[in-house]
This record gives C-alpha cells, sequence and structure tokens, in this order.
C-alpha cells in the first residue's frame, strides 16, 4: 500500500465506545477505534467501501467519492503525499532555522582507572566507595535452612537489615530479640565473617 493509495480519516460513528475496524476491500486489520478518532493511513478501496462511516482527517469534512477516487471537497487535499511533503517541508526549515546543539557536559568523575579530562581540585571530584559487603540485606541472603522467612521477618521488625547491622547488635543483642536464638545469632555472625 503506497501513500498515494492511502488518507487519514476521522470515524464519524455516533456509537458509544469503540469497534474493531478492518479495510472492507483490503482486510488490513487497522484496529479499535471510537467515534472522533483518527484513523492513520487507511486505504482509498477501504474508505470508498463505507464512505459513510469516515470523515476528512483535517477538517472533519465529509469525503467525495469520485470513481475509484476519494477526497475531501472543502479541504481540497486528495491524498497524504501532499500532507507528507508539507510537513517534511516545515521540518526542513525548522531545523536549518535551529541553532547548533551544544556539546554535553564532561562527567566529573574519579574511578580506579578512570582519569578525568578536566583538571580540578581533588575537593571538587566525585568519588565512588565500594559498598561493604556486609551491607547485603538479610531477605537478599541464602541461609538454607537455617535462617527461614518468618526468622528474617523478626529480624527485619527489630531493625536488623543487614549483616552490618547484626554485627554492630553482636550474638548478646541478637539473643534478646524474641524469636531469635543462639543458632540463628550465630548463623548471621558466621555468614558475616564470610564475607
Amino acid at each position: 500500500m503506497s501513500d498515494e493509495n492511502s488518507l487519514d480519516v476521522i470515524l464519524a460513528s455516533p456509537n458509544i465506545g469503540q469497534r474493531y475496524i478492518h479495510g472492507a476491500r483490503t482486510k488490513v486489520r487497522y484496529g479499535y477505534f471510537g467515534g472522533g478518532d483518527l484513523i492513520p493511513a487507511m486505504h482509498k478501496e477501504d474508505i470508498i467501501a463505507r464512505a459513510s462511516w469516515f470523515r476528512c482527517g483535517n477538517c472533519r469534512g465529509a469525503l467525495t467519492v469520485s470513481g475509484n477516487d476519494v477526497y475531501c471537497a472543502s479541504c481540497r487535499r486528495p491524498t497524504r503525499v501532499a500532507i507528507q511533503q508539507e510537513q517534511l517541508s516545515e521540518a526542513v526549515s525548522t531545523i536549518r532555522s535551529a541553532p547548533p546543539p551544544s556539546p554535553p557536559p564532561t562527567p566529573i568523575v574519579n574511578l580506579p582507572g578512570y582519569s578525568p579530562l578536566i583538571s580540578m581540585p581533588p575537593s571538587q571530584l566525585v568519588t565512588e566507595k565500594p559498598a561493604s559487603k556486609l551491607l547485603v540485606p538479610i531477605e537478599n541472603i541464602d541461609f538454607g535452612r537455617s535462617i527461614t522467612k518468618p526468622r528474617k521477618k523478626i529480624l527485619k521488625e527489630a531493625g536488623i537489615i543487614t549483616l552490618q547491622d547484626a554485627v554492630d547488635k553482636g550474638k548478646p543483642g541478637l539473643v534478646e530479640i524474641k524469636g531469635i536464638g543462639g543458632g540463628i545469632a550465630e548463623a548471621l555472625l558466621t555468614e558475616a565473617a564470610k564475607r
């Protein structure tokens, strides 16, 4: 299907809701549209088959069928090609009149193995520190059968969210939490020691 054989049309349906629109002659599936919706690039043969269903996509005027051609009598735009050429010429003139784009900003980052392009005092550079391996949430660690989901929930409610929190609390502090025994405390501290 070429652009010369298609038009932008508006579905002129008084019905409430959307209906599935397909080409009566071409069998093209255009999709779901409701009354007043714009249907882009509908084939002229499909418009001719049901001309009373559609209006011009530009001015909402009635479409005129003349033999194997269809056009809008009020805006005199018989095809999409004229519209596309007009839009293209407008876009080209806009691009020619626009100022050139500015270059992207240079990042100011001081990472290992990366030398910044800008010479700045070290106090102004952003440095990234590696995250501690103990800051992993306990919910994301697989302890096997030693610490189950309900026990992880109890730890979370008590404020023990990461392994670092467990290390800071220590075994005596962990055992004081209701529902957490010595075995769970030892499993947490053993996992922290591995990391």
